[in-house]
């Protein structure tokens, strides 16, 4: 379950539990890309419900995928945008390899892309269980998508988005240059029999269509550009190149 060239995403991709005190994993609520020291990007929505006392969101370093061991980290400081658009910031107490780079190329159409996902294998006596998925696909377009958090210049992507690939990382085909971070899907459909008036019965049968699903991301520009509390105030970018250090004059959040 590896992609075709040398990149270790299980150290950068992480699946996102809720957790009960004691480290039991109670429910995966989706995917999340740690893009440096200490921090950790994924969907708004992923983490947006308030837990009951004693519960909280955690990623869960699967360094050699169902295999383990594993380590539970606790995602600190969950934050939106402050653009108020379906992206979400945490600290985490890890430190990959090194950061990830930003592609915010242009040239998109037609670009090979991957994602590595989790899924949910149901519940095990420890919690619940969850495996690694490997995506290809390619971009069908750019466009800016209006959605619940605002409009947002997204990647249509043909690729699926089953449940848990919300907040996957989005890299450029055979390399980890991250392009976006998926965050839904968006339908159209195909006509596969139109309406008819049925030659023997008279009857009139109705148009019949088949729906076509597309993974749709935000572009590398709209992570980039994130900012709140768990980057001291910087945007993404600026927190990257800085190190994670404000510099003087730099505006706290909030």
């Amino acid at each position: 379950m590896m992609s075709t060239f040398q990149f270790p995403q299980l150290d950068y991709v992480m699946p996102i539990l809720t957790v009960h005190q004691g480290d039991a994993a109670k429910s995966l609520e989706g995917t999340g890309v740690v893009v440096a020291s200490g921090l950790f990007l994924t969907c708004w929505h992923c983490v947006r419900t308030p837990l009951p006392d004693g519960e909280y969101y955690a990623a869960v370093h699967m360094p050699n995928a169902e295999r383990g061991p594993l380590r539970i980290l606790d995602l600190l400081n969950i934050t939106q945008d402050e653009s108020g658009l379906d992206v979400a910031l945490a600290n985490i107490r890890y430190k990959p390899p090194e950061a990830l780079r930003f592609d915010n190329s242009p040239s998109v159409f037609g670009e090979d892309v991957w994602t590595w996902a989790y899924r949910s294998d149901g519940r095990t006596p420890a919690g619940v269980a969850v495996t690694p998925r490997l995506l290809k696909g390619y971009i069908t377009r750019p466009f800016k998508h209006s959605t619940p958090f605002g409009i947002t210049n997204a990647l249509e992507l043909d690729l699926p988005a089953p449940a848990g690939t919300s907040g996957a990382p989005i890299f450029r085909g055979r390399t980890n240059r991250l392009m976006g971070l998926i965050y839904g899907e968006v339908e159209t459909y195909s006509i596969t029999d139109f309406e008819r008036v049925h030659p023997e019965t008279g009857q009139r049968e109705p148009e019949v269509r088949k729906i076509i699903s597309f993974a749709v991301a935000h572009r590398a520009e709209t992570l980039m550009n994130a900012r709140g509390a768990p980057t001291k105030g910087l945007t993404v970018g600026e927190y990257i190149s800085r190190g994670g250090v404000p510099r003087p004059g730099d505006k706290p959040n909030g």
